[in-house]
């Protein structure tokens, strides 16, 4: 647990007559597990019937029971985070991925980075300074030109 000076702030604000955790900035982000079960506005969302991307939620359902809980949230938060070299990025999405902004001193920002080399590579994009979800659309694309696929 953090000290009392090294704790985090957290600012909230009231909606639908409930007191929420503003999430305004990465590090508010990047603290979540620091941040009391109790003062979460839920304790699990479903994968279906949510306005937000699909794909996305089901990722963040790690064990596969279709309600995503705070550990999958802060477990998801900790791994954007660890691959990217600033996680204030999480805040910025794009719409592609510069290659810059992959974190090598990490073991998985390494092994993503290669991934995204090597299939810009085999898309014959080798100059390509960022990597884009239309990019790892196709598989049968991206290893139709290796010599084992």
């Amino acid at each position: 647990m953090a000290s009392e000076e090294n704790k985090h702030i957290w600012n909230f604000f009231r909606y639908g007559g409930i007191d929420q955790v503003e999430l305004s900035s990465a590090e508010d982000l990047t603290k979540l597990n620091e941040l009391d079960p109790k003062l979460w506005a839920a304790m699990t969302c479903p994968v279906s019937n949510v306005d937000y991307d699909k794909q996305t939620l089901t990722y963040l359902d790690t064990d596969g029971d279709k309600r995503i809980k705070i550990p999958e949230i802060i477990a998801g938060v900790n791994w954007i985070s660890s691959i990217l070299k600033d996680p204030a990025s999480i805040r910025k999405p794009e719409e592609d991925l510069p290659l810059d902004k992959i974190n090598e001193n990490s073991e998985e920002g390494k092994a993503l980075l290669s991934t995204a080399k090597q299939v810009l590579f085999n898309l014959g994009k080798e100059d390509a300074k960022s990597i884009s979800l239309a990019d790892l659309a196709s598989t049968q694309k991206i290893f139709a030109a290796t010599a084992f696929n």
